[in-house]
C-alpha cells in the first residue's frame, strides 16, 4: 500500500474525526502493484481462453439425478 494522497481537513467527516480521534490517519492509500520481473524459470502452465468452457450447463437436479443414479438402481 501507498499514500496516494491527503484527506482534506475542512471535509465536515475528517474534522468529525479529528475532534473524536486527533491521532486520525489523514492519507489516502492505495494498493501499488510493481512489476518486477520473475528470477527463476518461466513458468510450466498456464490458462488460456480455450480452457474456459462455454457450453450450456444442465440444471443443477439433473446432474445430481445423474450421479446418484450412475451410484444406485434408479427409476425416473
Amino acid at each position: 500500500m501507498k499514500a496516494v494522497g491527503r484527506k482534506d481537513v475542512t471535509a465536515e467527516n475528517v474534522r468529525r474525526e479529528l475532534a473524536a480521534n486527533p491521532a486520525y490517519d489523514l492519507n489516502i492509500y492505495a494498493y501499488v502493484l510493481d512489476n518486477v520481473p520473475t528470477h527463476g524459470p518461466a513458468p510450466r502452465y498456464g490458462v488460456t481462453y480455450d480452457d474456459i468452457s462455454t457450453t450450456r450447463r444442465m440444471p443443477w437436479h439433473e446432474e445430481h439425478r445423474k450421479a446418484v443414479c450412475g451410484k444406485i438402481a434408479c427409476t425416473v
